[in-house]
């Protein structure tokens, strides 16, 4: 989709930035969708404040469980849901979907 919106801008199409719009949409609402999957299928785990893998602990600590595979996830999670607003909300976008296919 990003080469098509790019031979579109290449050729002045009216479409190319209502495609451009449908791409940040589409990727950042699968964005969020798999980050929320990834903390949910970690269960209680994906919950878990990781510590950072380069901060040295204060005192010795047992490995948790899942921990390669958990750390970030929530907080990768939470990053994720600003996508939609950060580069423009996705309600800017619609609407430049629907200035630009409907000529308003």
């Amino acid at each position: 989709m990003v080469e098509r919106v790019a031979a579109l801008e290449q050729d002045h199409s009216p479409s190319a930035h209502a495609m451009g719009s449908m791409l940040k949409i589409r990727g950042t609402e699968l964005q969020q969708k798999m980050s929320e999957f990834l903390v949910e299928s970690l269960g209680d785990y994906g919950a878990v404040a990781y510590p950072a893998p380069h901060a040295e602990p204060a005192q010795p600590r047992a490995a948790l469980p899942m921990e390669e595979t958990a750390c970030g996830a929530a907080t990768e999670m939470f990053f994720r849901r600003a996508t939609t607003i950060y580069g423009g909300t996705s309600e800017i976008q619609r609407s430049i979907i629907a200035k630009s296919l409907f000529q308003f």
